[in-house]
């Protein structure tokens, strides 16, 4: 999408059919990751590698060695905007004070939605497959996981102790953390990695 000398927000013709096919696939029940090998197949260049050659604005994540390579979390945001199907929002976030920078996300509840403000790229019968077929993506990951996790237990389940090949099995990386607080004293924390396949 791209502003006309009007303010208004136009579909761009070289971008818009790229938005459009991945908003095909995910309607397909393709994953984000297959919708991403896609597109690197297809040579598509990513969002701000897109917008640095047309308006020569570099953002701090904008590499053009890596023109081509598209993060799931891109393809994950553009799923769930609905500036794609011509809606505008108002009001997504908000401040807690003025002297805070920081930006918070509000309720969808407070978010002020006007339908049909500019020119759509695709469709909300397309946008609502899009949406079913994330979910059913999500469910279907969860259970895949749940599964491995069970198949994995039932194997080593006559173990006695807690040995390296059973952490190794299971958790590819531990985190500890350590904070003083005057309230509870020292807190320590710790944070696992789970190994799986299908992550």
């Amino acid at each position: 999408m791209k502003y006309a000398e009007t303010k208004r927000l136009i579909p761009d013709s070289v971008t818009a059919p790229n938005v459009h096919k991945i908003f095909e696939l995910c309607a397909e029940c393709k994953g984000k990751r297959a919708i991403c090998r896609y597109i690197e197949e297809y040579n598509i260049e990513t969002p701000s590698v897109c917008h640095y050659r047309t308006k020569g604005n570099k953002s701090k994540h904008t590499t053009l060695s890596t023109s081509y390579i598209w993060n799931q979390c891109t393809v994950r945001d553009m799923l769930s905007n609905r500036m794609y199907c011509g809606d505008t929002f108002n009001f997504s976030t908000y401040s807690k004070s003025n002297k805070l920078k920081k930006r918070l996300k509000k309720g969808p509840n407070n978010i002020l939605i006007f339908e049909n403000t500019h020119g759509a790229i695709v469709s909300r019968e397309l946008f609502r497959l899009a949406q079913l077929s994330k979910k059913v993506d999500n469910i279907n990951l969860q259970y895949t996981c749940i599964k491995e996790f069970i198949d994995k237990a039932k194997t080593n389940i006559g173990m006695d102790e807690v040995v390296p090949k059973l952490f190794n099995l299971f958790i590819t990386r531990i985190e500890v953390s350590v904070r003083e607080s005057r309230n509870r004293g020292c807190v320590i924390k710790f944070r696992f990695t789970f190994q799986s396949k299908c992550m």
